[in-house]
Parts: structure tokens; sequence; C-alpha cells
């Protein structure tokens, strides 16, 4: 899988909201992997890094996906770094229902069906 494929597509409301809890608990358990709480030059702590590197990374392409579900521009993300606005943009953000056409229903369709094969 390319990594720029985490970045394109959609996530209805439910999808985002059970992979944003998935991504949570994810970083909440290896937050408390041992090492974790060591000093950088630990070499116990790259693995959890790295770890939670990767959830971030993930985060990022679920909130851009919604973002897209919704015809925002996916640079929006941005506004979710600045502390509280950004934890209540994202709250917000899960909350809009998905603006659909019905070329768009078509296009939804056809991506489901390539992600179930």
């Amino acid at each position: 899988m390319k990594i720029s494929s985490l970045f394109k597509g959609r996530l209805t409301r439910k999808e985002y909201w059970i992979r944003l809890i998935i991504v949570f608990l994810f970083i909440a358990i290896v937050r408390n992997l041992p090492g974790a709480d060591q000093p950088i030059y630990n070499p116990n702590v790259w693995f959890p890094l790295f770890l939670i590197f990767v959830g971030i990374i993930y985060y990022w392409s679920i909130l851009i996906r919604r973002l897209h579900d919704i015809k925002k521009s996916g640079w929006q993300s941005l506004i979710s770094i600045i502390p509280f606005v950004g934890i209540i943009y994202v709250l917000i953000l899960g909350t809009i229902a998905t603006k659909t056409t019905k070329g768009m229903e078509k296009i939804l369709a056809k991506n489901n069906k390539m992600a179930e094969d």
C-alpha cells in the first residue's frame, strides 16, 4: 500500500469516529509501553516513539479524508495543531453530515467496491 493512498478518499461520520477511537486507543496503549517515558537518548524509547509517529500519520490521514467527505480542503487539517481550537474543530468535523451529489454516489459506490476486493 502506498502512503499516498492513505490520504485519498472519503470517510463518513461513522467510519471517522470508529477510526478516531481506534487511533487514540492505539496511541494510549503505545504510550504505556515500557520505555516510552524514558529520555530520548535511551534506546528503549525509539520503538514506542516510532509507533506513536505512525499513529499520528494515520490520524492525519483520517482527518484529511473526513475533510474531503464534507467538501473541504485537506489543508484545513492544520487547524487541528492549534491548542484548544484544534480539538473543538476536530469534534465539529465529526458531527457534520456527509455532502454527496448524485455523481458522487456513483464514485463512492465504486470506491467501496474496490476496497472490498
